[in-house]
């Protein structure tokens, strides 16, 4: 355990009581120089040792300076005795050197200055605490120091010493600190200034502890000295993020990073560790740099945190030991993270066995700088890739976005590790007048280069990349592999920079059934022969030819008739992919000469979709993974065969019936019956591209292809072509098979309820002619029977209650109540009863038009409902899909006057009697009906196209505002007509009422000529309170005669005599009537005319009288 983080830790709260001590105890006396230390002990608080005598009282005190220079100070072996606390420290030298030994105290700020050729030297001892911050400067030639030293037992001890901040400044002399053998916590910045020519130092740096930032200002070089036996030298170990902004430091000892925060390490020049370099769990380290971070050699870099690397793609970040050709060792421990971006590695061991990670991959841009073993494979970007063979052309494998150029070099040696090296050592150095230059990260070595490929030896070559740019001559690249150069290659490029042909050449290359197998060779008369192992890392010809390690795949070609070879890899290709290198031996002149090819996959179709278990794919799904939203398609699927070549394709077929072979499968295509039937569902698809297809089961079968898919058990069938001919297309047939069901469905859009007169599902059957009709909407379908459909209702408070009674169509038809309505023969039945033509609904997108919720036979209570439709296909399947809308039905009583209604009516009959007739309804309960008569219009100002009044509804207590007597409850106190109420069922002849116009009520007489509105009110509860009204038009009672002569009926003879008979009524038979006769030659006599006296010469006067004053009888 560090037990000066313990100690660290624990001195949070002491500096905070001392801090409130400070400001608690600010005097103001004048600061003080200290003249005399001679004595022993020697006083602080006699004002006798102080400039000047002061009074005791004004020493220096809390928060106030005490200077030590030139004068008499305590030197080594004399005791300050009775220091304050929190008094601020200067120690300073002029001309003469000037020791200083304070005793362990909480101080304030303390100086150490060099102002001159003198030296300073300031000892504090442990225990001690700096409040504020500590300065150390060297202005002219003499050294400032500041010493920390540990009076107990050795390097055991746990003593330590705090200080807020530290700033070491080195003007002409030399400015530094000495740790000896004691704990120093900084719990601020520690800063580091160079102005001339002398580096800030920090010597026998045992215990280091930073928590703030580390810095270095200006152009600045600093060195930790740390005596070798130092257990933890220098610690990060700071909780927040800190900056390590170091220009040129040397730490000759361990450097540990314990931050919890992020510790962000900025080295514009060199950060060299002489020591091991230890990263803690908890740890984070950034380090964004140009320049170089120096590990020593045969040292630990020992990670348990995140360290990050990055530098730029022009100028790369050197990690590396200090020693070229000596490691230090790299321990990635288990949960540790390497992520590294565009560094130079250098001499560096990774450690085996760790199991951290290694978070950056080639196109990050690191690179093997040499001397480095035990890293990860594929880690690092190299221009040579595994498996790399040339005859007669290279190409270098790309580093991305690097922006150096390079010359390049090919050596069968690994050794060389500077260009001093490399130029010394047998190489070929290849495209010497283009390199790799910027724009242009790749470079081949061919017929254009001195000397050419084809005319170098056949050997193993490393290739090396020499920085021309801004790294030049700090590093070289050596690559991870080997090129082959070799009388026989899988090259990925041809001579003169062409491309290639020769296959597998990507290392992305994966075929299933066959591929063509190319390369390059000499052409001459030689035998080839081509092997395959899982691995490719082999390269003597006794491990390659060794029929243990690798596989003949055929070893009867030759050089000069070919330089291809279909091989059929469908025996070895898996559903899972398994990667094989292709090996070819050239034998020629009693030598044998190989290659290996980049790796290729071999990987089997194999259908994901059936899986290998049956399913069952029933159209009418809701779930999206088993079929598509219009209930057509469902998705096969298959393992990815991604070919990466041009020339294969798919083709996928199903069927019920099974296959083995590709031409049983194609012979099946023209079969009629469908139990037998192959049918194409994709042909010619790129297996580059996709691995899944749509198969539309509502087509494809019948004659014509539109027939859905009959219900049955289908297998999934693939022809896979690799192009290479017939005879290696190959059939691969699905484990499970896919149980083709198609039930009723719902379409995803709702079901919704929709009165002819309402919103939203309220419905009133209060119209006494025609009550609201409902038209129940859906979208709905079923691909191989006819449905058919009914309704079902149950009150909504029951369907919360206990919704799971409602889960399935069965349970909806037992658990609730169906529907009625009127079938084409008139007559109310439930409607799941109707004839099958009239319930018919095979893609309805309008549902069924009526529901007579309202019938006497089937009233539905008032109340809000929960509906369903049902629907049913011919082989019994249901569907049930619940509306939307909430379905409110109420059942108003109404009451509506048809006459007199329209206009103002007259009683000039022959009785005196008038018929009022209206009309009623109340669907679910019996109500009466009472007549009422009053000259009030009730209405007013309701008028028709002559000003006269006409009939309508009256306002009730429902729709009258509070406050208001409603039009009902007024109507109610008129003059009543009715003696009893009258029912209101049934309907016709006993919705009418005589009403004798001569006399009306008793109590209220009918006069003449005035207009009366007839009133008619229904009680629905029979309570005695009228529920609605209606308000007739006027009616109008006319006292007059009325007389109609019967004969003479024609034109008639008479001699003597002759009768004249009239008809005549009158409707007020209190007033007594005479009726007088007269006869004229003229038919167009008035009244006036008819009273002038007889005279012949007067042709108005009437001719003669038959009789006057005929009493009317």
């Amino acid at each position: 355990m560090n037990t000066s983080a313990f100690l660290k830790s624990s001195k949070i709260t002491l500096t905070l009581l001392i801090s409130l001590f400070l400001f608690s105890s600010l005097l103001s006396a004048d600061d003080q120089i200290w003249t005399n230390g001679l004595s022993q002990p020697n006083d602080w608080g006699d004002g006798d040792n102080w400039q000047g005598n002061p009074a005791d009282e004004n020493v220096p005190k809390a928060g106030e300076t005490a200077t030590f220079n030139s004068g008499t100070v305590p030197s080594a072996g004399i005791t300050l005795a009775n220091v304050p606390d929190v008094v601020n420290i200067i120690a300073e030298a002029s001309d003469s050197d000037v020791s200083i030994t304070l005793p362990a105290r909480t101080y304030g700020t303390i100086t150490v200055k060099a102002l001159n050729t003198g030296n300073i030297t300031l000892t504090l001892l442990e225990g001690t605490i700096s409040t504020q911050a500590v300065l150390i400067q060297s202005y002219g030639s003499g050294e400032a120091k500041l010493t920390i030293n540990n009076t107990g037992s050795g390097s055991a001890s746990t003593t330590s010493i705090t200080m807020a901040s530290i700033k070491i400044i080195s003007h002409e002399g030399t400015a530094k600190m000495n740790v000896n053998n004691a704990q120093l916590a900084v719990s601020g910045d520690l800063t580091f200034q160079k102005n001339n020519t002398n580096n800030p130092v920090i010597d026998n740096a045992t215990d280091v502890w930073i928590e703030g930032d580390l810095k270095e200002e200006g152009v600045t070089s600093t060195t930790f000295t740390i005596p070798s036996a130092a257990g933890y030298g220098l610690q990060i170990g700071g909780t927040v993020n800190q900056a390590i902004d170091l220009e040129h430091t040397i730490i000759n000892g361990p450097l540990t990073f314990a931050n919890t925060g992020i510790a962000t390490l900025i080295t514009g020049g060199e950060l060299t560790i002489g020591g091991h370099l230890t990263l803690l769990p908890s740890a984070s380290v950034s380090a964004v740099s140009t320049g170089r971070i120096i590990i020593g050699s045969g040292k630990i870099f020992d990670n348990s945190g995140t360290f990050q690397l990055s530098g730029q793609t022009d100028d790369r970040l050197l990690f590396a030991s200090s020693t070229i050709g000596t490691p230090f060792e790299l321990k990635n421990n288990f949960g540790a993270v390497l992520d590294f971006e565009w560094v130079a590695i250098r001499d560096c061991e990774y450690g085996s066995g760790l199991l951290g990670s290694v978070d950056f991959v080639p196109d990050d841009g690191v690179v093997n700088a040499t001397g480095n073993s035990g890293w990860p494979a594929g880690k690092f970007a190299t221009p040579v890739d595994q498996g790399a063979s040339a005859f007669d052309a290279f190409v270098t494998t790309a580093i991305l976005n690097d922006g150096q150029y390079y010359k390049l070099y090919t050596d069968t040696s690994g050794g060389a590790q500077t260009r001093a090296g490399l130029v010394a050592s047998p190489h070929v150095y290849f495209n010497s007048s283009e390199g790799m230059t910027l724009g242009k990260n790749t470079a081949h070595w061919n017929s254009s280069d001195d000397p050419k490929l084809v005319d170098s030896p056949r050997n193993y070559y490393y290739a090396y990349m020499d920085p021309q740019n801004k790294d030049e001559n700090e590093y070289i690249i050596m690559s991870d592999n080997k090129l082959n150069v070799s009388l026989i290659a899988f090259q990925t490029t041809a001579d003169f920079g062409e491309p290639a042909d020769d296959l597998p050449t990507s290392g992305q290359d994966q075929a299933f059934t066959s591929i063509i197998l190319k390369w390059t060779d000499r052409g001459e008369d030689a035998q080839i022969e081509l092997r395959y192992s899982p691995v490719g890392t082999y390269v003597d010809f006794a491990d390659v030819s060794n029929n243990s390690l690798t596989t003949l795949i055929t070893d009867t070609l030759n050089a000069k008739d070919t330089n291809s070879y279909v091989w059929n890899t469908s025996a070895l290709a898996s559903t899972t992919g398994t990667d094989y290198y292709i090996y070819a031996l050239y034998y020629v002149g009693g030598t044998a000469y190989t290659s290996v090819s980049k790796k290729i996959k071999l990987k089997s179709l194999e259908f994901t979709d059936p899986p290998i278990t049956d399913i069952v794919v029933d159209t009418a799904s809701v779930d999206s993974n088993i079929i598509s939203s219009d209930h057509r398609t469902h998705i096969a699927t298959w393992t990815d065969w991604d070919r990466k070549n041009n020339n294969e394709d798919l083709d996928i077929y199903v069927s019920q019936a099974p296959f083995a072979l590709v031409d049983q499968l194609l012979s099946a295509v023209s079969e009629t019956d469908n139990t037998k039937r192959a049918v194409l569902v994709q042909a010619d698809l790129d297996p580059a591209t996709a691995n899944s297809v749509g198969w539309d089961l509502t087509a494809g079968f019948g004659l014509l292809g539109e027939s859905p898919a009959p219900e049955g058990d289908y297998y999934l069938y693939a022809i896979a072509d690799d192009g290479n001919g017939p005879a290696y297309d190959y059939l691969t047939i699905s484990v499970g098979q896919v149980t083709v069901r198609h039930s009723p469905f719902f379409y995803d859009v709702p079901v919704t309820i929709n009165p002819n007169k309402a919103d939203s599902g309220n419905i009133d059957s209060s119209d006494v002619v025609t009550a609201d009709t409902i038209t129940v909407d859906w979208k709905a379908g079923d691909w191989d029977d006819n449905l058919t459909i009914s309704f079902y209702y149950i009150l909504k408070i029951a369907y919360d209650a206990n919704p799971a009674l409602y889960t399935l169509a069965k349970d909806i038809q037992n658990n609730t109540f169906e529907a009625f309505a009127m079938n084409s023969f008139g007559t109310i039945t439930p409607i799941s009863q109707f004839p099958e033509t009239e319930r018919l609904a095979k893609d309805p997108g309008d549902g069924f038009k009526r529901w007579d919720y309202y019938s006497a036979t089937a009233v539905v209570p008032a109340g809000k409902y929960t509906v369903w439709v049902i629907l049913e296909d011919t082989s019994g399947d249901l569907a049930a899909k619940k509306a939307e809308m909430i379905f409110d039905v109420t059942h108003s009583p109404a009451i509506v006057i048809d006459n007199p209604i329209s206009s103002t009516d007259s009683t000039s009959t022959v009785h005196p009697y008038y018929t009022i007739a209206w009309s009623d309804v109340d669907r679910d309960e019996p109500a009466l009906i009472d007549l009422f008569y009053s000259k009030t219009d009730l209405r007013g100002n309701v008028a028709n196209g002559n000003g006269e009044s006409v009939g309508g509804l009256l306002t009730n207590a429902l729709n009258t505002a509070a406050g208001v007597t409603d039009q009902v409850t007024i109507a109610s106190g008129y003059a009543k007509l009715t003696e009893t109420p009258i029912d209101e069922d049934p309907e016709g002849a006993s919705d009418r009422f005589l009403f004798n116009f001569a006399s009306g009520n008793a109590s209220s007489p009918i006069d003449d000529n005035v207009p009366y509105y007839i009133y008619a009110l229904i009680d629905s509860e029979g309570d005695g309170t009228y529920d609605a009204g209606y308000q007739s038009s006027g009616l109008v009672r006319e006292q007059g005669s009325a007389l109609r002569l019967l004969t003479p009926a024609i034109q008639e003879q008479t001699t003597l005599d002759y009768k004249v008979k009239w008809v005549e009524s009158w409707t007020d038979f209190n007033v007594p009537v005479n009726i007088d006769l007269y006869f004229d030659k003229s038919k167009t006599k008035t009244i006036g005319e008819l009273a002038r006296a007889l005279d012949v010469t007067d042709e108005k006067a009437p001719f003669g009288i038959i009789k006057k004053d005929i009493e009317l009888s």
